[in-house]
């Protein structure tokens, strides 16, 4: 496939992740943070070995693949997910969604430390960008103003460092085996964290009481984002690379607006506005060409 078709799927992937912020602040009215992780991980696991039945039989995983998954699994799925939605649960989906858009400048910066690809005069000055808005929406800088979503905000900007993290690793040590397998490895495995985070204990009785509108969204939620759009990330990192990649992200914190104001009437405020010109700047600046 030309580059332009990779592109275009990744941008696809961004989008569809950037709806999924308004759902799962949604169904987090109904169900604990932990609980839904957790419930998320089972159900898109068993989607997924469905999906995938015949490539995990055809594989054959050295110790070593076992071993890098296992790690892609704690940063990627893990540890992602549990500051995901904890974030999320404390701030709003727009924040959540402009914080993760600094996953290209991490991975920047990850990709030239790990992978020693390049880093020009302007990814420089997009990381600072970056980074500069980022702490101005955490309130740094901002005299007599307290960021009242500042816990989910630093959780949230755990979270996309936790995946710029995953992104190298994919890109670095599990390029040469199948999506699919790789996926439904790093979700199966994800069950784990996710079960002592919960406790073990899974959402059973609320599943009954749920809106028909909720029930949507965690359809959504476990085929669309955790199968399809994970499946696109892992595909295109054998064909790009992870900064290349990540500078997508950008398209998250629009379709989560967008949806955010129609579905939960959600109106950011003017400190914001400021952080997301400059990291938008930077991640602008970060994509032009030496």
């Amino acid at each position: 496939m030309s580059s332009l078709g990779v592109f275009s799927l990744l941008a696809i992937a961004n989008i569809a992740f950037g709806a999924g912020y308004p759902f799962v602040k949604s169904i987090l009215v109904y169900i604990e943070p932990s609980q839904w992780v957790f419930l998320r991980a089972v159900l898109s696991t068993l989607v997924l070995i469905i999906y995938s039945r015949r490539e995990l039989l055809d594989a054959a995983l050295s110790l070593r693949d076992i071993l890098w998954i296992i790690v892609a699994s704690l940063f990627g799925v893990v540890l992602n997910q549990i500051c995901f939605v904890e974030g999320l649960q404390r701030t709003l989906p727009a924040h959540a969604a402009m914080i993760n858009a600094t996953v290209p400048l991490q991975t920047l910066l990850l990709g030239a430390f790990f992978l020693r690809e390049s880093l020009s005069a302007s990814k420089i000055i997009a990381i600072i960008l970056g980074f500069a808005g980022i702490l101005y929406l955490l309130g740094f800088g901002v005299v007599g103003q307290i960021n009242p979503f500042l816990k989910g905000d630093l959780l949230s900007f755990t979270n996309a460092a936790m995946y710029s993290v995953y992104l190298i690793i994919a890109r670095y040590a599990l390029g040469h085996i199948q999506p699919k397998v790789v996926l439904t490895w790093m979700t199966g495995l994800g069950i784990i964290g996710f079960g002592i985070h919960a406790n073990w204990v899974l959402p059973l009785n609320q599943l009954a009481h749920l809106p028909t509108k909720i029930w949507f969204y965690m359809g959504y939620l476990i085929v669309v984002p955790s199968v399809i759009g994970y499946g696109i990330y892992l595909w295109a990192l054998k064909r790009v690379e992870a900064s290349q990649s990540a500078l997508f992200c950008y398209l998250q914190p629009i379709s989560s607006g967008i949806l955010s104001f129609f579905l939960l009437h959600d109106m950011p405020e003017q400190r914001f506005y400021v952080s997301a010109g400059l990291i938008l700047s930077g991640i602008i600046v970060g994509s032009l060409k030496r």
